[in-house]
């Protein structure tokens, strides 16, 4: 009965049991709708969260989430300043031992 949008006029009780009837069949069409919405959003939840959240690294459904993770501005900011710090301490380090072993 979804086709059947046009309300009638309510004049006696026939026609207001047949407004009754057509607006409990569109209720439950609603209802019907909501559920297999809310499966589908219970199903698909954390693959939609996913693509939203990294859609601008370029997240795809084969890529895995850790590489696409690291291919996030942000991600590969924090990791260059990371690895310049380590590897100035490495080479403090480095040097350290050198002068260790000169000695």
């Amino acid at each position: 009965m979804s086709g059947s949008s046009h309300i009638q006029p309510i004049t006696d009780l026939n026609s207001l049991q047949l407004e009754i009837d057509r607006l409990y069949y569109k209720k439950e069409e609603i209802e019907q709708t909501l559920s297999q919405n809310l499966v589908y959003l219970q199903k698909d939840y954390p693959h939609m969260i996913r693509r939203t959240i990294f859609k601008k690294a370029g997240y795809n459904e084969t890529s895995p989430v850790l590489q696409t993770i690291l291919l996030l501005p942000k991600v590969q900011e924090l990791l260059s300043k990371l690895s310049e710090k380590l590897s100035a301490k490495i080479g403090a380090v480095l040097l350290r031992w050198f002068d260790k072993l000169t000695q």
